[in-house]
């Protein structure tokens, strides 16, 4: 069990790091290091299952050893999602006010284009009454 546990400590603490490394990239909005930090994260979460698929006996007897690092992963997941509909939640306002402002900029360019209209004579005339 001592190397498995070992092992799996490694992988999760570099699993740590990764998420930590990802939520910088997105609060400094380096998004070209996001996409690498997900592949590096989801490399590592296949890494863990053949882990724990290879050595299903030392999983359940490890959960009480890993607890309190499972427990800290889960705190930094959270935050990233946090994050994450936060940045969604900001693209989709941005979005919107963009396309408000295209709708608008439409609604003036025809609008100076239309070739329908009244032309309405005001010459008086003299006689006329107004």
């Amino acid at each position: 069990m001592g190397m498995y546990v070992q092992e799996k400590q490694q992988l999760l603490c570099l699993f740590q790091e990764q998420t930590e490394g990802l939520l910088q990239s997105i609060e400094q909005e380096n998004y070209d290091q996001v996409e690498e930090y997900f592949e590096l994260r989801a490399q590592i979460i296949n890494r863990i299952n053949q882990l724990d698929a290879a050595f299903p006996q030392e999983l359940v007897q490890s959960r009480g050893t890993l607890q309190a690092l499972l427990v800290e992963i889960s705190l930094n997941d959270q935050k990233l999602q946090d994050v994450l509909k936060q940045q969604h939640k900001n693209v989709s306002e941005q979005l919107k006010k963009l396309h408000m402002a295209r709708q608008t900029n439409r609604s003036y360019a025809q609008s100076a284009y239309s070739t329908e209209g009244y032309f309405v004579d005001e010459t008086i005339r003299p006689g006329w009454k107004t």
